[in-house]
């Protein structure tokens, strides 16, 4: 049973790569790459280095978005998500190539670590919270370790026509699928070999 199970997982991963799929009426995804990456890197335009925990490995999906109007319209970042139906966890991206936000209104004792405060773009990351699982975010804590105050990182929106993007998500070290969603659209099932 777990062959069939490993076979069918493989054979739509197959299918996942190279189809363009529609989301939300204004971009359609297409998802170019899913690879594995060093658990160690450097932000590209903060300067500092984010370490995900031991037990995890940080896995990188390079998306190419393309409005469907041939006019730039405002893509949603917030709402990719991967989902491991096993182990009843939804995903959010903790990186990738656009700026990060944190709902937290600033003050002149509080760090902000290159991420801005942006309350006109909503996190809609919540919109799509599934039953039974739970979430899995990248937080700052703006309190103390004995009263923490933790706020989730979430994305800036971007507009373009067409664009090509990487987001990288970290998962259980021994999880070897997934699904990659966005909004209540399944984009694909993968397998990391």
């Amino acid at each position: 049973m777990k062959t069939l199970i490993t076979l069918l997982i493989i054979f739509s991963t197959q299918f996942g790569f190279g189809q363009a799929i529609k989301v939300d009426n204004t971009f359609q995804l297409e998802v170019k790459k899913v690879d594995q990456r060093s658990r160690l890197f450097q932000m590209h335009f903060k300067g500092y280095y984010i370490r995900i925990p031991k037990d995890s490995k940080k896995i990188q999906f390079k998306i190419k978005a393309e409005s469907l109007t041939n006019e730039k319209e405002t893509f949603n970042p917030n709402n990719l998500y991967v989902v491991l139906r096993d182990l009843k966890l939804r995903l959010r991206p903790f990186d990738g190539d656009f700026i990060q936000l944190v709902d937290a209104k600033p003050d002149d004792n509080t760090p902000y670590y290159g991420y801005q405060y942006k309350p006109e773009v909503p996190d809609s990351f919540k919109d799509y919270q599934m039953e039974g699982f739970k979430d899995i975010e990248t937080c700052l804590n703006y309190g103390t370790e004995r009263k923490p105050h933790e706020k989730p990182i979430y994305f800036n929106t971007r507009e373009f026509k067409s664009e090509t993007f990487n987001l990288y998500f970290a998962m259980p070290k021994d999880q070897t699928y997934g699904e990659l969603y966005y909004g209540n659209v399944k984009l694909m099932n993968f397998i990391l070999e």
